[in-house]
């Protein structure tokens, strides 16, 4: 349907599903203050406008 061949995707979801628990381990280990959405669970979601940006 895209011209990709079986194998060449099936490597690039391994290589990226890979990638995504190698950073997801970094940051469970050094967390960072502005956290992508699914991982504000670590430091609570922010209670207004103000605390979206600090």
């Amino acid at each position: 349907m895209t011209g990709v061949e079986a194998t060449v995707a099936a490597t690039l979801l391994t290589a990226i599903g890979v990638f995504d628990l190698v950073i997801a381990l970094i940051i469970l280990v050094r967390p960072i203050r502005a956290a992508p959405l699914a991982l504000l669970y670590l430091i609570g979601w922010p209670q207004n406008w103000k605390e979206w940006w600090k």
